[in-house]
């Protein structure tokens, strides 16, 4: 929080005009001298009945004051968790609109969310080869792995749309910005995500949250920066680990960004719109604690515009540790009993200490 002061300054006395008396009210006006003033301070000009009067309203005044700064100081204890969790949301997605521009292209003005980029790329990623040519070796080695700054994928991404590299229609600009993106190599992995908005949330560097040698979050059982969590306390900010199912090699880390208990009518709601599977998921007795993550997920062989940067919910049944969840792929809604993904199982929820 920014605290900004003001200097103040005084004139002089001799600067001053000498104060004119003021004339005296009215009887029928409220007197703001008398108002103002101490008991002690009040003119001997003033009846005995009239000083009363106002002293009375003041002797109100003050009670109503004292109400109202005890009554805003119980709403800011009690709004306290609130606040905090506006705020690591807030820094989440600040983190998401870094990573997205905004970029200059066809003459407007447009943000697209940050593409998947892991390291080694994809046949389908032809581009790759060209991108050192366009954008210089600094921003080209920090793509490589995955890892790169909200400013080195901003700044890459505008010299490729200066090069005239855009795609051209179909599509609309943010898309094909995208879309280039894959092309070239120009994203970010999921490690990479969630650790920008843990900085962001934390104010903490790799460094100081003893993460800057596992860069891929897979120690963070050991790391003494961190605490592990349940999901049932789940909180903005929060970070989750999930390990490969057989067949696949890269796990995946995600940020928490919201964490509510589905009610009964958000229940019917969600087994209304998405289906039997659904319903048959949550008519156990739960709870069923609903999970919102962001982090930049996978793009498939071929670049799928569901990859890179993305908001998923997970739901998580209490009663049984089973977890619904919607595949981007498909846009079907799964049931899985040991993760919320098809390739990847949990592994844990953990906070940074502050």
């Amino acid at each position: 929080m920014d605290i900004r002061r003001a200097d103040r300054r005084e004139a002089p006395d001799h600067d001053l005009e000498p104060a004119a008396t003021p004339a005296r009210p009215p009887p029928t006006a409220l007197r703001r001298d008398l108002l103002d003033a101490d008991l002690g301070s009040a003119s001997s000009h003033d009846p005995p009945e009239l000083l009363a009067f106002y002293a009375g309203l003041r002797a109100q005044a003050q009670a109503q004051a004292q109400a109202q700064a005890q009554a805003s100081a119980a709403a800011v204890l009690e709004a306290a968790p609130t606040t905090r969790d506006d705020a690591a949301r807030a820094a989440i997605d600040r983190t998401r609109a870094a990573y997205s521009g905004p970029y200059s292209a066809e003459g407007q003005r447009v943000t697209a969310a940050p593409m998947f980029r892991l390291t080694g790329g994809y046949p389908s990623q032809t581009k790759i080869p060209e991108l050192r040519t366009i954008v210089g070796q600094p921003l080209t080695d920090a793509m490589a792995f995955g890892q790169a700054s909200p400013a080195q994928v901003v700044a890459a991404t505008q010299k490729l749309i200066d090069a005239g590299k855009l795609p051209p229609p179909p599509g609309d600009v943010a898309a094909r910005v995208r879309q280039m993106q894959w092309q070239y190599g120009v994203g970010i992995d999921c490690a990479s995500f969630t650790r920008r908005a843990l900085h962001a949330v934390t104010g903490k560097s790799d460094v100081q949250l003893g993460i800057n040698h596992d860069l891929g979050m897979r120690g963070l059982d050991w790391n003494p920066h961190f605490v592990k969590v349940k999901l049932a306390n789940l909180r903005p900010g929060d970070v989750i680990t999930l390990d490969p199912k057989p067949g696949e090699t890269v796990g995946h880390n995600v940020i928490v960004r919201d964490r509510t208990a589905a009610s009964d009518a958000q229940k019917q709601e969600l087994g209304r719109v998405h289906g039997p599977i659904a319903q048959a998921f949550l008519a156990s007795r739960g709870p069923h604690e609903v999970i919102e993550v962001d982090s930049s997920w996978g793009a498939g062989a071929n670049g799928a515009a569901y990859g890179g940067y993305r908001r998923n919910p997970w739901i998580h049944d209490a009663s049984n540790g089973s977890w619904g969840y919607f595949e981007a792929a498909t846009g079907s809604f799964r049931v899985s009993p040991d993760g919320p993904s098809t390739f990847d199982r949990f592994h844990g929820a953990y906070r940074a200490r502050p």
